[in-house]
């Protein structure tokens, strides 16, 4: 326990209920309910915020009339009952107590609002007295509040808190809580400007608390003392608050009143900037001190107080005697672990995502809910899936290399990476190429993998290692060391070949170390070095039949000295060597163990196992270690002798769970992701560590956070390599494992570019285009030519289109034979706004102008697509943007229909998403303009449309420096408008962003004398905005670069165009090492307009000659 909040990490006595501590977790509205009922979903987020002291649910309605959010929950029949006895069981498994917080917002509800609408019934209020200042948030329009309807008989409103709390003790909560504060039913009676009735419920102050303590009268029938109260006196929100003297006069007899009833608590909440509110040019809250004002007043119920109160302001606070404990709010909600991190001082540094904190994103309500980062050590980590420690032999006599650099990269999205295990010296190894720590050269090369996961954004420890009697005199490492195999005793495990020998001869009889100390301080100098390599701890490997396991076990370890004999003497190996770890990497040190045996021929009967691990866990909960990995039984970890598995089977988690209580907790063997969400969620582990999939997923956790399948298989004759393989086949089942795009598995990162052909036939798709796009269906995924949305907006002829029933027709025939070869296909849509002609063919046939943002002509073009090459044409403002996007819409569905994978939305270049994005062709001054969240709108809406009909599979191109097509803002603009724009975009689940970097030429004008575009380096202004989302780089990539900036992290993928176009065989020829030689056709890339004789297509476009293999 820290020393610094001993005084919140004390039980306290309310009502008839002792809570464990004194920090509990305030009501806030997260809109997560399903038509009003509770979900898995707020179980795992309840259950995980179980270390409160208290948790009080956010605010639970009463009755379908009095709400104001979409997916808040409800308490008024046997359903609600239902699945919130759901919630509170699993709470209360998980050790806490929960209270139900009862909600009527009175006159802040809205009469178009779907609950209120099934109520049938008006917005209510005490008076009928509108809210100022506010706009009714979640409706379309923002419409401002009504004039509500004056309650007629408050005490019909009472029996329904009565009736609501009947239900929350059926459901098992542990009490309930009344809010009378935010602007709501109850406040809205305490306060003379919402309340101006003249009856008994109004007027003088005794009137006008009347309804609260009814209300708390009749929910103290159904609880007893295990009723609370929240009240703000402050006022503010929702347009309540008082002169401050009245103020003072009314809430020192309405808290006086409270005290005499026997309450459980009352939670006084302070004066908040962020819940006040500007009306006619003056704030509305009555700022003043409410805990100096009002604790005179609150003698016999325990007080909480609530409002940015920090637990260090709070403990001081508590130990003042001034209050009794704390309500905290968003802290809680960023850090589901909050006790446990003020228990082991660390810091609360997760950052509220406030735009997540109604809704998640899409269908996705985890997001900024359940899925915010614990705290192991003193760092936190994004997210609860671990990368295991699995052996992969990739070092170059023993010292890291660049593909293991590269490997790591590849999962930097893992919370924690444990690096394969790392030895502490020559001595004690079974893998040829395992990586070592004990030396300076290690350091140096470590030190190139930690800054590289590090600037990737992952965290990564190194995992400790010595094999002990699993070693072999002849393997290379062993006999440079020039000494024995050592183990705890003389005993050589049995049944064993050593598998990475010729001839794989069997175990051999260990030396008996003669003083474990000696050994002790060589896991404490690989520490010092692991420290001087940049790792952010260090996992003891205790766990598979190693060195630190082999001490453990009294099979493997009969000594009659202090090392050995009791289970406390057997443990005291693992128990010192983690003290030493300590001294370098503090709480940043952790331990794996296996208490089920079997590999390397261990295990003690059960009995013995039980007792022994009990006692070491109990110690090991005892050290402040940053987490426990502990490993399950494995049948593939197991050995079979003399006809017996050699495992000592056992539920490892039903064991040893209780024995674990202050240690965050990762259970390891086998775990899928859905089993360690449950777990997670109920509470039984804190993590889950994966091995093998972590191995075949490169990007496992982004498929776990868009439900995407694990279905890549394990090379296992490549999971090690060995001495006969060549250093350049290494990264054969290493680094080789293909990534999700969407919920497509992609067979290789080389994109093929969306690049303008014109071998269409009158907008419609030929047999030609069929061959060249199954030419390169090699490529990991093939984007189509800019397809267009509708004959409106066009500037090349014969580009193809995807407006009617024959555009998908044709576009059948060519998807179906890409899946065929086994490729992957995307459609990009596009529409060239400004761009297009009003001589163009397709334009003619529209029938309309040439529209665009607004009427900005492009400048320093020629029209080169027509006969004498005329200049663009000022468009036409588009009056309706929504027009457009259901155009989008319409060429998503045919798209879909036609058996594209997914599509590309072209944001770039120029064309008409780019000109609303860009204040150059953009001067609107409508929702669609000025700000760059206007301007971006249009893009947005258009995704969002985009993913009604594929889903995740919806990707865009984007280029932030211009150029091409009069394009372009000032460096800062394009920086402040890109930076936001990303950070947007990282947010909509794309299946990809196609990020395009400057390229010279043709697509950087000059006008004006001046170069138009703004040049910078995009990958390194805009690669921190984009973390979530796959990254396809463009524009002039050769492979080998692209297979640097991949291998680095930088990028996940990259973009092809020319060079795709003159090499049908391009990934062929990257997989051989063949040079990409062809010559670019550049006179035949498109076809002219008088050139109807499609047999003179093939020229340049599928005639190019692939090489000899």
């Amino acid at each position: 326990m820290s020393a610094n909040f001993d005084s919140l990490l004390t039980p306290l006595k309310i009502g008839d209920l002792t809570i464990k501590n004194r920090v509990t977790m305030a009501s806030l509205t997260r809109n997560r309910a399903e038509d009003s009922y509770p979900t898995e979903l707020m179980k795992e987020y309840y259950v995980q915020r179980a270390s409160a002291g208290l948790i009080t649910t956010e605010g639970t309605l009463i009755t379908r009339q009095g709400l104001e959010w979409p997916h808040a929950p409800g308490i008024w029949d046997d359903k609600h009952v239902e699945k919130w006895k759901d919630i509170v069981d699993a709470v209360h498994e998980a050790g806490t107590k929960i209270f139900s917080q009862l909600w009527h917002v009175g006159r802040i509800a809205h009469p178009d609002m779907p609950q209120q609408k099934l109520a049938g019934t008006p917005v209510y209020g005490p008076s009928a007295i509108k809210a100022r200042g506010g706009k009714f948030r979640l409706l379309p329009g923002v419409p401002g509040y009504v004039t509500p309807t004056a309650i007629d008989d408050p005490r019909k409103i009472i029996a329904q808190f009565k009736e609501a709390a009947i239900n929350a003790k059926k459901a098992g909560f542990d009490g309930v809580e009344l809010i009378a504060n935010g602007g709501y039913i109850v406040a809205e009676f305490l306060d003379s400007t919402a309340n101006q009735r003249t009856d008994e419920w109004g007027g003088s102050k005794e009137n006008r608390v009347r309804f609260l303590i009814e209300t708390l009268k009749v929910m103290q029938e159904v609880f007893g003392r295990n009723v609370g109260l929240k009240i703000s006196p402050t006022g503010g929100y929702n347009d309540v608050g008082m002169p401050l003297e009245e103020t003072l006069d009314s809430f020192s007899y309405y808290l006086s009143e409270v005290d005499k009833l026997g309450l459980a608590y009352i939670i006084l909440m302070r004066y908040t900037p962020s819940l006040d509110l500007v009306i006619d040019g003056s704030l509305r809250g009555i700022k003043h001190d409410v805990l100096e004002a009002y604790r005179p007043f609150i003698k016999n119920t325990p007080l909480f107080l609530n409002g940015h109160v920090s637990p260090e302001e709070g403990a001081e606070l508590v130990k003042a005697g001034k209050i009794d404990g704390i309500t905290i709010g968003f802290g809680w909600i960023t850090h589901p672990d909050l006790v446990k991190r003020l228990e082991h001082g660390k810091p609360l540094d997760n950052v509220l995502e406030t735009k997540l904190l109604y809704t998640g994103v899409g269908d996705d309500w985890s997001r900024g809910y359940t899925d915010y980062p614990a705290a192991i050590g003193d760092i936190t980590i994004k997210n609860r899936i671990t990368m295991a420690a699995l052996t992969r032999s990739r070092s170059d006599d023993t010292y890291p290399t660049d593909i293991m650099k590269e490997y790591y990269l590849q999962r930097a999205d893992a919370g924690l990476i444990v690096s394969e295990g790392v030895l502490i010296t020559r001595q004690g190894t079974e893998w040829p190429r395992a990586p070592g720590i004990w030396d300076e050269k290690h350091v140096e090369g470590w030190k190139k993998i930690t800054d590289a996961v590090h600037e990737a954004g992952g965290r990564i420890y190194a995992q400790l290692w010595h094999v002990g009697r699993a070693a072999h005199p002849d393997m290379p490492q062993q006999k440079l060391a020039g000494i024995p195999v050592y183990a705890p005793s003389a005993i050589s495990a049995r049944g064993g070949k050593f598998r990475s020998l010729p001839g794989t001869p069997g175990y051999v009889t260990p030396t008996a170390i003669d003083d474990p100390r000696k050994l002790i301080a060589l896991f404490e100098r690989a520490a010092v070095n692991a420290k001087k390599a940049g790792f952010d701890g260090v996992e003891l490997h205790g766990a598979n039949g190693y060195l630190v396991h082999q001490f453990l076990d009294s099979t493997s370890n009969n000594r009659t000295d202090e090392w050995g004999g009791s289970k406390e003497n057997r443990a005291r190996f693992a128990l010192e060597t983690l003290k030493v770890l300590q001294k370098v990497f503090g709480k940043n040190v952790a331990v794996k163990a296996s208490p089920a045996g079997g590999y390397n021929d261990m295990g003690m009967p059960l009995e013995e196992t039980l007792d022994t691990y009990r006692y070491y866990f109990a110690e090991l909960d005892k050290l402040g270690l940053a987490y426990i990995n502990l490993t399950r039984y494995t049948p593939i970890l197991d050995a079979t002798f003399d006809g017996v598995p050699r495992a000592i089977q056992h539920d490892v988690l039903g064991s040893y769970r209780p024995f674990i209580k202050n240690t965050p907790l990762f259970l390891n063997g086998g775990v899928l992701p859905e089993e360690g969400s449950q777990l997670v969620s109920s509470g039984q582990v804190d993590g889950i560590s994966i091995g093998f999939n972590f191995i075949t997923h490169p990007d496992l956790v982004r498929r776990v956070e868009h439900g995407k399948a694990l279905t890549n298989t394990p090379d296992i004759s490549h999971l090690q390599t060995d001495d006969n393989e060549r250093p350049e086949n290494w990264a054969k089942g290493y680094t080789d494992y293909p990534i999700l795009i969407g919920d497509v598995t992609i067979k290789n990162r080389i994109t093929m570019a969306a690049m303008t052909r014109s071998r269409s036939d009158n907008t419609y798709p030929t047999d030609l285009m069929k061959e060249f796009y199954v030419q390169r269906a090699d490529a990991g995924l093939l984007v189509s030519e800019g397809i267009l949305i509708s004959r409106q907006g066009t500037m090349w002829p014969r580009a193809p289109g995807i407006w009617d029933d024959r555009h998908v027709e044709g576009w059948k025939n060519i998807t179906d034979a890409v899946h065929r070869a086994g490729g992957v296909i995307y459609a990009q849509l596009w529409h060239v706004g400004r761009l297009a002609h009003p001589d163009m063919l397709q334009q003619k046939l529209a029938g309309t102008p040439v529209y665009a943002p607004s009427a900005v002509a492009a400048r320093g073009g020629i029209f080169r697509s027509l006969p004498g090459t005329p200049g663009y044409v000022t468009p036409t403002e588009i009056n309706n943007p929504e027009k457009v996007i259901a155009e989008f819409r319409l060429a998503a569905i045919n798209a879909k229909k036609a058996g594209f994978d997914g599509v590309e939305l072209q944001a770039g270049n120029g064309y008409l998403v780019h000109q609303f994005l860009d204040n150059t062709s953009n001067h609107r001054t409508d929702r669609w303009g000025g700000s760059k969240e206007n301007r971006a709108r249009f893009a947005f809406e258009i995704l969002r449309v985009l993913q009604e009909t594929f889903g995740q599979n919806v990707a865009i191109k984007v280029t932030p420096t211009g150029g091409y097509n009069d394009m372009g803002m000032p460096l800062e603009e394009t920086l402040d408008t890109y930076k936001y724009f990303f950070s947007e975009l990282d947010n909509l689940g794309l299946a990809y962003i196609n990020l395009i970097r400057y390229t010279a030429g043709v697509l950087d004008p000059v006008i004006d004398g001046v170069h138009r575009g703004i040049k910078h380096d995009v990958i390194e202004t805009y690669r921190s905005f984009i973390r979530k989302t796959p990254l396809i780089l463009n524009g002039g990539i050769l492979p080998a670069e692209g297979a640097e900036l991949v291998s680095s992290g930088q990028i996940d993928g990259i973009g092809i165009g020319f060079n795709f176009v003159s090499h049908p065989d391009l990934v062929k020829r990257v997989e051989h090492g063949k040079a990409l030689d062809n010559v670019l056709d550049f006179q035949h890339l498109h076809t002219s307009e008088g050139d109807n004789n499609q047999g003179n297509w093939v020229k340049g476009y599928t005639d190019y000659p692939t090489a000899t293999y």
